[in-house]
């Protein structure tokens, strides 16, 4: 019968091959398909931690640095001074959040500008963008 091992039970009989059986590590990462570098990580932390270390933890940060507190978040929505008082961007994402405006209505560099763009007679007379011709062979400073 065919069992599906989860990712935490792989590892753990992956460790408990190198350490019990003996088994090298090159041979249990082919076994299971990961790199070296990967098995001896999984006998660090199960060497550290115990078996916990062979679990998965959340990758989430721990914080956002551009997230702003509940406190604050409903005093904005409240109208009420807050102090010190959130950014204009963290303002505007908490009532985009909020559905409280819409994204849309904001207002846009108008579609005619380009960045970086050249004026027409930059375009009209390209002649410092362009590559000098070269010189045949013969002649010299001419």
């Amino acid at each position: 019968m065919l069992v599906e091992l989860s990712v935490v039970e792989q590892r753990y009989q992956a460790v408990l091959a190198v350490i019990r059986d003996g088994v090298p590590v090159v041979e249990v990462s082919r076994r299971l398909e990961v790199s070296r570098q990967a098995v001896h990580r999984w006998l660090r932390w199960c060497q550290r931690q115990g078996l916990g270390g062979l679990a998965d933890w959340s990758h989430r940060p721990a914080r956002c640095s551009h997230q702003m507190p509940a406190s604050v978040e409903a005093q904005v929505l409240e109208r009420v001074g807050v102090d010190p008082l959130p950014s204009r961007s963290g303002i505007y994402r908490l009532l985009r959040h909020m559905n409280r405006i819409d994204p849309d209505a904001r207002k846009h560099r108008s579609k005619k500008f380009r960045l970086w763009e050249r004026g027409p007679a930059a375009r009209a007379a390209p002649a410092r963008w362009t590559r000098p011709r070269p010189r045949h062979r013969g002649t010299y400073g001419a």
